[in-house]
């Protein structure tokens, strides 16, 4: 069942949970309601749950939100055709807002009852329609590169892949996520894109890309190491925040330095002053980006946002010296970086805006690892990251907590390896990975 058009489904950023809550409060029938997931889900849930997800859930999958944002462009061009982006994007809006602070505990589990239902439905329809198109279309696949199924496909299961970083234990977003580079690699979008004028297109290939260069910062066991593919290289163009590609090179660097360590037993050293100069000019690409800037509305979250660039050159620079540098080295400039990333830290979460929340953890788990022997920081760090999950519900993160906890915990366990990367990298087989996301 397709609801009518909902019209300016981003004109109310700050709209309450009410409508969910009054559909969720209808007494002993709901939990029998949640098979309603089926065609009986009633339109008005659909349009609480759309409405929830442009509004609350995807200023979660951004650096910093705008009206024009493109999910919110999939969702309006694709709701009245696509029944998989509906199911998949309401699906997320259910999972969010099942981890909501204030619901219910019965509102919670119902809300995760029609989470899994509209889930296990859109897998359904998406399996259903990849095996439709392959078998009608095996010999032009590669030219269909602008067709709205391969659009309608990567969006849906895209988005199937957020809504799982939501979801508390579930590592289900890998599936999905391998289920993307999957769709790219049978379209061929990656090497075609750069003659494709479709703006989504563009979008869901950067947001796929980023994805993986942040999820593979800590992925040891080949399941999910970074993609070197064309995406990153108009990612940056597309958003304008290029600290993913950063990101992207000192993971990159690091894995090849360790199979020639394994290789060869021995590395050559790596001259940091590069790595300061690529953090400098990550920082000014960011600063001099219109669309980053326009997006900033009020002075407060403009100010924010000015610091949160900061708080990442910091934690860019730190990870390239937890990557890179020689034990003197870190001993001589980490201390300094991790108080300017922790000052600004500070300065982002003052402001009367939640907004940039989410964009936090990447420098907590960073500066955390360094706060091994500071009570008084990891105390800081700890209850930030905490206060993050429980607003932005980005539980996939959980597990980078309990790595730290782990760390401060047994310090002795750190002193053993050259880094946190050689420790994780050394432990994934015992205690599983992680994702910093």
């Amino acid at each position: 069942m397709i609801p009518e058009p909902l019209n300016s489904l981003a004109e109310d950023s700050s709209v309450s949970n009410s409508q969910a809550l009054a559909l969720l409060s209808v007494g002993p029938g709901l939990t029998k309601d949640v098979k309603l997931a089926n065609a009986s889900l009633s339109v008005s849930m659909f349009q609480t749950l759309i409405h929830h997800f442009c509004t609350k859930a995807v200023s979660r999958l951004t650096w910093i939100d705008q009206p024009s944002h493109p999910w919110r462009t999939i969702v309006q061009s694709s709701l009245q055709y696509s029944a998989c982006v509906q199911l998949s994007v309401s699906s997320l809006a259910a999972a969010h807002l099942s981890m909501t602070p204030g619901m219910s505990s019965e509102q919670s589990n119902s809300l995760f009852g029609i989470y899994c239902s509209l889930r296990d439905r859109c897998l359904r329809g998406l399996s259903a329609k990849m095996d439709s198109e392959l078998r009608s279309s095996k010999s032009t696949v590669a030219e269909s590169i602008d067709t709205i199924p391969a659009i309608e496909i990567l969006a849906s299961m895209l988005a199937l892949c957020y809504t799982e970083v939501f979801v508390p234990g579930s590592h289900n977003w890998k599936i999905h996520l391998r289920a993307c580079r999957r769709i790219i690699n049978i379209y061929q979008l990656d090497a075609r894109q750069s003659k494709s004028t479709d703006s989504v297109l563009k979008f869901l290939l950067k947001d796929i890309n980023d994805m993986e260069i942040l999820t593979g910062t800590t992925a040891f066991d080949n399941e999910l190491l970074p993609f070197s593919s064309p995406s990153s290289q108009y990612g940056n163009t597309v958003s304008g925040w290029a600290f993913t590609s950063l990101i992207h090179k000192i993971t990159t660097l690091e894995r090849k330095r360790h199979l020639t360590k394994l290789a060869n037993g021995a590395l050559c050293s790596v001259n940091m002053s590069v790595w300061h100069r690529h953090a400098e000019e990550a920082h000014k690409r960011t600063m001099a980006c219109p669309r980053l800037r326009s997006a900033s509305q009020s002075q407060a979250l403009r100010e924010c946002f000015h610091a949160l660039t900061r708080v990442y050159y910091y934690a860019t620079l730190i990870y390239s010296y937890q990557a890179f540098a020689t034990a003197e080295e870190k001993s001589s400039s980490i201390s300094t970086l991790i108080d300017g990333l922790l000052k600004d830290v500070k300065y982002t979460i003052a402001g009367s805006t939640h907004d940039l929340s989410h964009d936090l953890f990447f420098p907590l788990f960073i500066a955390g690892v360094e706060t091994t022997f500071n009570r008084e920081q990891q105390v800081f760090v700890e209850k930030l990251f905490v206060e993050s999950l429980s607003r932005t519900g980005i539980w996939c993160n959980y597990p980078a907590l309990q790595f730290l906890r782990s760390l401060w915990s047994n310090p002795e366990h750190l002193l053993r390896h050259e880094s946190w990367i050689d420790l994780a990298r050394a432990t994934v087989s015992t205690t599983g990975s992680f994702v910093v996301f």
